[in-house]
């Protein structure tokens, strides 16, 4: 199953729609996570139409920032847990493979409120019941040579965002393509749970 996500930016101008049109043609996602969609519920209905997906759970933007938006195809059914202008979170089942959990998340950007990001993963870590899947942009990286540019990221909020994967039982199930996320089309931060036995 191909699932993807992807930064935005603001889709309110149809440049930004054909640009996502053009992506979900060439990459086929049966899930599409997105992030920053500068929209509200309303004016989300008609991109998912036009971007042939059956089914929708959109975070209005507020005032014109953030946004979230959840779109999937008919092969899976998604049932709502819980959501907020950071994640959705869902519980997806399809006709042959187990159930299974999915949480997009769309990290703080302000250093002092990246630990409610932290606080989010480990809450929803502790309600887990099903394998999970955690992508998205956590606004952190896990180490220095994952940032191009500018000054070097203190080595406490990396450490913060490991122990917080570690805590939750997240792996980094790594990326095709170039590293730098900017370049490829894609976002390539996403985490499975790590199956211990």
């Amino acid at each position: 199953m191909i699932i993807r996500s992807w930064i935005c930016r603001g889709l309110g101008n149809h440049c930004a729609v054909e640009v996502l049109s053009e992506l979900v043609r060439k990459k086929a996602p049966i899930i599409l996570f997105l992030m920053e969609t500068k929209l509200t519920d309303r004016e989300m209905k008609p991109i998912k139409m036009e971007l042939g997906f059956y089914g929708l759970l959109s975070v209005s933007c507020n005032d014109y920032r953030g946004g979230l938006a959840l779109l999937w195809k008919e092969e899976v059914t998604v049932d709502t847990q819980t959501y907020s202008p950071n994640h959705i979170d869902v519980n997806v089942h399809t006709q042959t493979s187990p159930n299974w959990r999915l949480i997009g998340t769309y990290g703080h950007s302000v250093e002092e409120r990246k630990i409610e990001t932290w606080r989010l993963m480990r809450h929803q870590h502790a309600r887990a019941s099903l394998p999970w899947v955690c992508l998205g942009d956590f606004n952190e990286v896990l180490a220095s040579d994952e940032k191009n540019g500018g000054n070097r990221r203190p080595m406490a909020p990396m450490i913060e965002f490991r122990n917080t994967l570690l805590h939750c039982g997240l792996v980094d199930i790594g990326f095709s393509g170039y590293r730098f996320t900017w370049r490829n089309g894609w976002p390539r931060a996403a985490f499975v749970e790590r199956k211990i036995r």
